[in-house]
């Protein structure tokens, strides 16, 4: 087994699902050439406007290939670490 294989193998299923998500949506975002803007965490288009999406999308969305590569990486890292201590939820 590779070094590579082995690392994908030790992250736990929960954090798996994260990534996955996370790269599906930038896939579409990419894909269908979404505006960002529409979907980042605006605290005056929560509140007066009442895009409550926007509190859910803004985990998701990310601004490019660096942008997701990075927080993947640091989601992997630390997100393994605290679902081995704190389990699955």
């Amino acid at each position: 087994m590779s070094r590579a294989a082995e690392v994908a193998a030790s992250i736990p299923l929960g954090n798996r699902f994260i990534i996955g998500l996370c790269v599906g949506v930038f896939l579409l975002q990419t894909i269908l050439n979404l505006d960002l803007h529409d979907f980042t965490l605006c605290p005056r288009n929560v509140l007066y406007q009442h895009e409550y999406y926007r509190i859910f999308t803004s985990c998701v969305f990310h601004g490019g290939l660096l942008h997701i590569g990075f927080n993947m990486m640091s989601t992997a890292a630390i997100g393994s670490l605290l679902e081995k201590r704190f389990g699955t939820l």
